[in-house]
């Protein structure tokens, strides 16, 4: 008799269009990370008033990430702990450990579930390449 209740709530739910557990209304955690170096002229160029960076704020995209910027003070110097946000503690571990890499600089990075899934360099390829997928990755992830 309980098998038959419990399948009855399935029904329901299915039915009902409500999620049948938990798990199906969880929304998949995306983290976009922004390599960069003060530095580095282009990162400059596309932080810069008149740089993607802003577009990429008042993208509707924008609401459905976490945005990170990971800077040192040089091209010529590797990342250290306190270059990192501390909500991205987990990769200044991988980044240490050598798990990952950065992408060079400027580059982005997007994790879903902090399993990264996109990797991308330079500022020249960023608004016909890089930002179209990168909103592709993100339409896949948060639908």
């Amino acid at each position: 008799m309980p098998r038959i209740i419990g399948l009855m709530i399935v029904v329901l739910m299915a039915i009902s269009g409500l999620p049948a557990t938990a798990q199906d209304t969880a929304k998949a955690r995306i983290d976009l990370v922004y390599w960069s170096s003060k530095d580095c002229p282009y990162c400059r160029q596309w932080e810069g008033s008149l740089g993607a960076e802003g577009k990429l704020r008042a993208s509707p995209e924008f609401a459905k990430i976490s945005f990170y910027t990971v800077k040192n003070d040089s091209l010529k110097q590797g990342y250290e702990q306190e270059h990192f946000p501390p909500q991205l503690a987990w990769l200044w571990e991988r980044y240490r450990d050598g798990k990952i890499k950065h992408p060079g600089r400027p580059g982005w990075q997007v994790f879903v579930d902090r399993k990264r899934v996109g990797s991308f360099q330079g500022a020249i390829r960023w608004e016909d390449t890089h930002w179209p997928k990168i909103r592709q990755l993100i339409a896949e992830a948060a639908p």
